[in-house]
């Protein structure tokens, strides 16, 4: 699902620059919004090819509801989806999108398997860096929204520039979910 090449449109509004990174259920790609360039994360969501064709605009809907949740969580330490929506693709098929802040660091992920013969991080430090995270899951949950897919991978290591009110580190990923005793398709875990 990779576009072919650099400065493709995504939606008339968003430019994609280049790959960033591919997971589970989407391709993650640096972009710009139009016309001011400024540099935005881009993510497409990966279609099932199991999935009948006849349910997608269901599956559409659902992602639009979902995504519409997750873009009013307003916190510092998680990632602002900026713009979501339903295009068609270079391959002709439409598939769901959100733009994310652009944010740059590494991950906790990359931190860990740089760091894996060095002494662990001192109590404090873990507590400095989980302390937004645990307050942003928790803001999240008090709405009724669970992450669904906190992991290293998904947390960024902030380049701090100085200042003791900068976040250390920023929530990715949208795996968010609006929480239900339902078992329906929004609400199945994956």
């Amino acid at each position: 699902m990779r576009w072919a090449s650099a400065g493709l449109p995504l939606d008339r509004r968003y430019e994609v620059d280049e790959f960033v990174a591919e997971g589970g259920f989407g391709v993650v790609y640096r972009g710009r919004l139009l016309p001011w360039k400024e540099p935005v994360a881009i993510k497409v969501c990966k279609l099932d090819p199991a999935e009948d064709e006849t349910l997608r605009p269901e599956s559409h809907s659902h992602f639009l509801t979902e995504a519409a949740i997750v873009a009013k969580l307003t916190h510092p330490a998680i990632v602002r989806v900026r713009d979501f929506g339903v295009s068609p693709m270079p391959d002709g098929q439409d598939a769901p999108w959100l733009v994310f802040d652009w944010v740059s660091g590494r991950t906790l992920a990359d931190d860990l398997d740089e760091r894996w013969n060095d002494p662990p991080r001192a109590p404090w430090e873990v507590l400095e860096l989980m302390r937004p995270v645990l307050r942003a899951l928790a803001m999240a949950h008090a709405q009724g929204i669970a992450h669904r897919d906190i992991k290293p991978a998904n947390l960024m290591l902030m380049a701090r520039a100085g200042g003791n009110d900068e976040v250390p580190v920023r929530v990715l990923d949208s795996g968010c979910r609006r929480c239900s005793n339902s078992t329906s398709a929004a609400s199945r875990p994956g």
